[in-house]
C-alpha cells in the first residue's frame, strides 16, 4: 500500500483537498513536480486512484520516493516560545523563504529578534526574518525591520502552481489571500473582461489568467507592484491561458482609460478604502456585471449598512462572505455587487 499518484499539474490543489478530505493523503512526504504534472503521497493508491476517478481527475500509479516532510513548529511550541520571552502574539506569515512578525511598536523588536532566532532553527526554508510594524501610504506598503538571517525582501511564492514575484518591502501582498485568489478566478467564465482596480503585486490577476481565457487588466498606483507583476507574468507564460494588461494608475483616472471597455466583473481589493471608488467601479461596468468589494468592519457591524445611500440604487448585494480576520476586533469581508441594468 502507499506509494503515490500522478495528475495533472493544473488539477493537482483539487486533487491534494479532495485526498486530503477522504484520509488518503500522506501528510509524512511532500508532493513533487515532476514532467508537467505533480507527484501526490497517499496511504493507499489503489482508494486515491478510485476516488479521484470519481470526481474526473486523470490519475496514474507512482512509486517514488517523495521527500519527507519536515515536523512543523507546532502550535504549544510556538506559544512558550514566545511567552517566554515576554510577547503577546506568537503567530507569523511565511512569504516563500520571508517570515514576517507583525509587532505592536518598535518596543518588542528586541524580542522577536530573538524569537527570530529560535524559529530559524526550526523552519529550515525560512532564510529572512522581518518585524512588520505597520502598513503606510496609498501604495499600502509595510514598513519593516530585519530581525535575523539575509536582509533580502524579494522572493517567488506559490499559490495552487501559479508563482508570483513578491517584495515585502516594496509592494502589497497578503499570503492570506491566497485561497481567497483561487476562489474569485475559479468564478470566472471565459470571454470575460475583468478589472483588478487595486492588484498589488497580481495575486488574483495570475490566478484568473492562468484558469480563464479572459482578458484581465490589473491596476496598482505602486510602480514597484506593476514591475512585480509583469515579472510574475513571466514567470507563468508557459501555463497562462488569459491575457493581462497591467496598468499604473490612480484608480480613478481607470474610466478615461477604460472608456472603449467595460467590464464583466470588476475587483476591488482594498478594504480600507475601496468604498471611495465604488462610483468609479460602477462606472467601468456592464450593466449585470459583478463587482467584488472588500471591505474592512468592526465585529458585529453589518457590513451591507456601510455602503452609501447613493449608490445602493445603482446594485443589488448578491452576496457577503467574511474572507479573514484583520484584528481581533474587526473582519474583512468580501461583498458581491451585481450592476443594475440601465
Amino acid at each position: 500500500m502507499g506509494g503515490c499518484v500522478e495528475v495533472p499539474r493544473q488539477r493537482a490543489s483539487e486533487a491534494i483537498r479532495l485526498l486530503s478530505s477522504q484520509g488518503l493523503l500522506d501528510r509524512s512526504r511532500k508532493p513533487a513536480e515532476r514532467r508537467g504534472g505533480v507527484l501526490i503521497p497517499v496511504s493507499d493508491h489503489q482508494s486515491a486512484l478510485r476516488a479521484l476517478g470519481e470526481k474526473g481527475i486523470d490519475a496514474e500509479e507512482c512509486m517514488e520516493e517523495l521527500p519527507p516532510r519536515r515536523p512543523r513548529l507546532e502550535l504549544e511550541e510556538m506559544k512558550k516560545l514566545a511567552q517566554d520571552l515576554g510577547l503577546w502574539r506568537h503567530s507569523y506569515h511565511q512569504v516563500g523563504d520571508i517570515v514576517v512578525f507583525n509587532a505592536r511598536n518598535e518596543d518588542e523588536i528586541p524580542q522577536l529578534r530573538e524569537l527570530a532566532r529560535l524559529y530559524s532553527e526550526r523552519l529550515p526554508r525560512a532564510r529572512s526574518f522581518y518585524a512588520k510594524l505597520e502598513t503606510v501610504g496609498e501604495t499600502r506598503t509595510p514598513r519593516l525591520v530585519h530581525l535575523w538571517g539575509e536582509r533580502r525582501t524579494r522572493t517567488v511564492v506559490k499559490e495552487h502552481g501559479v508563482e508570483l514575484a513578491v517584495d515585502i518591502a516594496r509592494a502589497y501582498y497578503n499570503p492570506r489571500l491566497a485561497e481567497e485568489h483561487h476562489r474569485v478566478a475559479s468564478m470566472v467564465v471565459d470571454g470575460e473582461v475583468v478589472v483588478d482596480m487595486f492588484a498589488g503585486v497580481g495575486g488574483f490577476c495570475m490566478h484568473i489568467a492562468v484558469l480563464r481565457r479572459a482578458l484581465v487588466v490589473c491596476n496598482d498606483i505602486n510602480p514597484n507592484a506593476v514591475e512585480l507583476m509583469l515579472e510574475s507574468i513571466l514567470l507563468n507564460e508557459g501555463r497562462m491561458r488569459g491575457w493581462i494588461h497591467a496598468l499604473n494608475l490612480d484608480a480613478s483616472d481607470l474610466p478615461q482609460v477604460l472608456r472603449r471597455v467595460k467590464a464583466d466583473r470588476v475587483i476591488m481589493n482594498h478594504p480600507t478604502g475601496s468604498l471611495r471608488f465604488l462610483g468609479t467601479a460602477l462606472e467601468i461596468s456592464k450593466p449585470g456585471a459583478t463587482i467584488h468589494l472588500y471591505l474592512l468592519a468592526p465585529r458585529g457591524v453589518v457590513p451591507e449598512e456601510m455602503l452609501g445611500q447613493e449608490e445602493r440604487g445603482r446594485f443589488e448585494v448578491k452576496r457577503v462572505r467574511e474572507v479573514l480576520e484583520y484584528s481581533p476586533s474587526k473582519l474583512i469581508y468580501r461583498l458581491d455587487l451585481r450592476v443594475a441594468g440601465p
